[in-house]
């Protein structure tokens, strides 16, 4: 193990952005079984789990592609988190399981996964960057409107109750109207 996938067996409460590879070194047949959650569960050895956050496959499916390419593409991971895996990752041969960081719930754990189960590598996805520029646009500059005068302010006030008490008796009218008729 690299020093990235020593502690990948630690989850860290609220983990997001992480992508956990397992080799499996299964029978064909035993997979199959896997594909029930709480087998799945059992087998990555969590107390929270959800299933539909792993992918479990074998390397052949991918037919031509590199299971490195494979989890680039499908997961958007940029070249430079992949390539010091790349030698690993190409190398295996039986079954993946990939494991998503929202697989467990946003619990902190440590897995305690089967001995059929090998970590190969730890990834992290690129965060999203949520900076900005300044904006520099008229109207989002603070108090660059015109305020409007008190008077008018209770102006419109007063009207929007009127009309809502003029509404709201003519509604009664209407139903005394249906009431007494």
């Amino acid at each position: 193990m690299t020093d990235d996938t020593k502690d990948g067996l630690t989850v860290a409460p609220g983990e997001r952005g992480t992508l956990r590879v397992f080799d499996l070194t299964i029978a064909p047949e035993v997979a199959e079984d896997l594909k029930d959650p709480a087998a799945l569960q059992r087998l990555v050895g969590a107390e929270h789990f959800d299933a539909a956050q792993a992918d479990l496959f074998r390397v052949e499916d991918l037919g031509q592609m590199p299971l490195a390419d494979y989890l680039a593409e499908a997961h958007d991971l940029p070249p430079d988190r992949i390539e010091p895996h790349r030698g690993r990752l190409n190398a295996l041969e039986s079954h993946v399981l990939v494991v998503r960081g929202r697989a467990f719930g946003g619990h902190g754990l440590t897995l305690l996964p089967s001995p059929e189960l090998q970590l190969v590598a730890l990834l992290r996805e690129d965060d999203t960057d949520w900076t900005g520029g300044p904006i520099e646009t008229e109207s989002a500059k603070s108090y660059s409107g015109t305020p409007e005068p008190p008077r008018a302010r209770r102006a419109r006030a007063r009207n929007t109750g009127g009309l809502i008490f003029v509404l709201f008796m003519a509604l009664v009218a209407v139903i005394a109207w249906l009431i007494l008729r």
